[in-house]
């Protein structure tokens, strides 16, 4: 065996470090608790469901300028509903219904700014339009009657307002 007795200083010594490697230890371990249990509390609070519609009105961007030569109003199926354009033409805003027939223009064109509605099939049925002659409301059917057309792919905007038959 080792004869070698540690003298009473070096025993406080080590006793010493000892003591300080413990309150290290001790401090090291609370911190561990504090995190743990934090995080174990924020875990417990109670999650919003997920929900179709948002409980609070959602920021919307907000930009200076928007730049666009057309826009068009889709459902979410992708099926379109309407076009608001700005060509060599004029430029109007063309609405369908559900079933994808025309049913509202409204535009401005070289001859003036006119609005244009059609029945349920997609004819011209009423025109309010101005041009160079003046000003005029028809409906198909009367004497003063009115032609327009408005193409969903490419907006083409025409009224015509016209006394006497066709």
């Amino acid at each position: 065996m080792n004869s070698y007795t540690p003298s009473l200083a070096e025993l406080d010594l080590r006793l010493a470090k000892l003591e300080r490697q413990n309150r290290r230890l001790k401090r090291l371990g609370l911190l561990f608790l504090l995190i743990a249990g934090s995080g174990f509390l924020l875990a417990q609070a109670p999650r919003k469901p997920p929900s179709a519609a948002p409980t609070q009105a959602v920021q919307a961007a907000t930009y200076d300028t928007l730049v666009v030569h057309r826009l068009e109003l889709r459902d979410k199926a992708g099926k379109l509903h309407g076009v608001w354009e700005a060509t060599d033409e004029g430029r109007g805003l063309w609405l369908c219904d559900t079933a994808g027939n025309s049913r509202a223009a409204l535009g401005v064109t070289a001859d003036g700014p006119g609005l244009l509605l059609y029945d349920a099939a997609g004819k011209p049925r009423a025109l309010l339009a101005v041009g160079a002659a003046g000003a005029g409301v028809a409906r198909s059917g009367e004497p003063a009657w009115c032609a327009g057309s408005l193409s969903r792919r490419k907006l083409t905007l025409k009224w015509r307002i016209r006394d006497g038959e066709r």
